[in-house]
């Protein structure tokens, strides 16, 4: 199935899940934003800092961590951060209730310091177990954590939160964290772990090197681009637009769904064709699905066709970004190279939410402005993803086909 065997795809499929309740936990601060706003008494035009708080936390210890990745046993790591993230799911509401604002970004902050290495360490354990030459389509399938979060993890939490109030989705992130906890040390197999045996070459020396920090450049704009627009997409829906918070769920959902098969269109387009011609289609698509989506008021399409298609792209850019860079590191080095390309992903996706706080105001109806300059970030951003990953393709090519000395 998917072109995998049945063991690479119980690896696939579990790193799915982990990286399921991971993306749940990050995404559901979100839609929550209008209900923070009412509860808490916070201005729309924070959130963006509270999305930023969870990014940065977790790049940083990502960043601290690196090094280490390829020594230590990585199931008992990943069981580690995602009993972390438990802890800290249930902790987080009180934080909140206690000191408002302040509260929720310490909550994020300690939140993205276990998130973080867990999305890491999944990844690593996931190319540990497929080939390169089917790398594109695994990749593909466990990005399918964001669309199945989009389809029924972001909904859920909206319906909990109408039902038992904000607090109640942090609860059930607690609960699914445990339940991933045992499926890490119940069923991944400790024997897929190449171990650096050598001394550490050096951070800046690791990051240095062309096809790596190439790789690293283009993991870091692509959550750039996206997160100009995410932590504000559904406040701008509600308060711009007009559109009612109850179908908030139905918009995710919907958009899950259609992504939840493009990511897979992605991944093996990506195996077959290359990653530059692959990045051409997929950026494309992106200006295009942004220019209609946010260039017009009112809308010249419905919102319920207009955001899937968005969501489409976005998650295909995604997932020939890290494809590409997935064919970066050797297997001594896989724990450190995904450890790092958490750290830029992160810093890219708190960079973009920053931005987009910042290039944003709340005007006195609640509505937010300047939304035209975020567009005009975003297209010159995603225009600049395929000349990159020509550039990284031909990067790991020409190292591909350089001498090798033998003594």
């Amino acid at each position: 199935m998917f072109g995998l065997s049945r063991f690479e795809l119980k690896i696939t499929l579990l790193v799915l899940g982990i990286q399921f309740v991971t993306i749940v936990d990050f995404m559901m601060i979100m839609p929550l934003g209008p209900d923070f706003a009412r509860e808490l008494g916070l201005r729309l035009d924070a959130l963006g800092l509270i999305t930023a708080a969870y990014v940065f936390s977790a790049a940083t210890v990502s960043f601290m961590s690196a090094r280490y990745m390829d020594i230590l046993p990585r199931k008992r790591a990943l069981a580690c951060c995602l009993a972390g993230l438990l802890c800290i799911a249930v902790i987080t509401p009180s934080l909140g209730e206690s000191y408002g604002l302040t509260g929720l970004l310490v909550g994020r902050a300690l939140a993205g310091m276990f998130g973080g290495p867990a999305t890491g360490l999944a990844m690593t354990i996931l190319t540990d177990a497929i080939a390169p030459e089917k790398r594109g389509r695994a990749v593909g399938l466990a990005g399918a954590a964001f669309s199945v979060a989009a389809i029924a993890g972001v909904p859920l939490g909206l319906e909990l939160a109408r039902i038992g109030g904000w607090q109640l989705p942090f609860y059930s992130v607690a609960v699914a964290s445990g339940l991933a906890m045992l499926a890490t040390l119940l069923f991944i197999p400790n024997h897929l772990q190449t171990r650096r045996n050598g001394r550490w070459q050096g951070t800046w020396t690791f990051l240095a090197r062309k096809k790596t920090a190439v790789a690293y450049l283009i993991v870091g704009i692509t959550p750039i681009a996206s997160f100009l627009f995410i932590p504000n997409m559904f406040t701008y829906f509600q308060m711009n637009l007009g559109y009612p918070r109850e179908l908030i769920g139905l918009l995710y959902a919907i958009g899950g769904t259609c992504t939840l098969m493009s990511m897979q269109i992605a991944g093996w387009n990506a195996d077959r064709f290359g990653i530059a011609r692959a990045s051409v289609v997929v950026s494309l698509g992106s200006v295009i699905s942004a220019i209609v989506l946010f260039g017009f008021d009112p809308l010249i399409a419905p919102l319920m066709v207009l955001f899937p298609i968005m969501m489409v792209f976005n998650s295909a850019r995604s997932v020939v970004a890290h494809t590409g860079s997935s064919l970066v590191p050797v297997p001594e080095e896989r724990g450190a190279h995904m450890a790092f390309q958490v750290t830029v992903r992160h810093l890219g996706t708190g960079i973009g939410a920053v931005m987009g706080a910042w290039i944003l105001s709340t005007g006195p109806t609640g509505a937010l402005e300047h939304i035209e300059w975020l567009l005009a970030a975003y297209i010159l951003i995603v225009a600049s993803q395929p000349l990159i990953m020509w550039w990284l393709e031909r990067s790991i090519k020409s190292e591909s086909l350089a001498p090798v000395d033998v003594v």
